[in-house]
């Protein structure tokens, strides 16, 4: 008697999750730099793997111009459900997809491309800079 058995998908060593963990942190923090030109490269720097907190680095100065947060993660297909999200936003009329995921009796979570948010960011950082009132991000 044959069994229909799927060959088991290919793990990848700690070392190369670890790399793919470092670039995608790494993609971040110089979008962060290009999009704050003012900013000495020494105010946005990628935490060493491994460590607690944040996983940008940012100093005060950058803190004042670029008020967030960042947690890099890069799974092989974990996310696989949450690009399913993304692709069905995507409807070609020409609007920024955004995808509302959320588990049992937790907090309803945005998803977008990378590059919108470096949109949205520029476009907060402008009418923060036409009117600078302390309630905007």
């Amino acid at each position: 008697m044959t069994t229909n058995t799927l060959p088991k998908p290919r793990k990848c060593s700690i070392r190369s999750a670890k790399a793919k963990a470092c670039r995608l942190q790494n993609k971040l923090r110089d979008a962060i730099r290009a999009d704050n030109p003012d900013l000495d490269p020494a105010d946005v720097l990628s935490c060493p793997m491994g460590s607690s907190g944040a996983d940008i680095i940012l100093t005060p100065a950058a803190k004042r111009v670029h008020p967030y947060s960042y947690e890099a993660k890069a799974h092989a297909n974990g996310f696989a459900k949450a690009y399913a999200a993304i692709d069905q936003a995507e409807r070609g009329d020409g609007l920024m997809p955004v995808a509302v995921v959320q588990h049992d009796r937790a907090k309803p979570l945005a998803i977008l491309h990378l590059d919108d948010l470096r949109e949205l960011q520029r476009l907060a950082r402008k009418a923060r800079e036409a009117c600078p009132v302390s309630f905007l991000p």
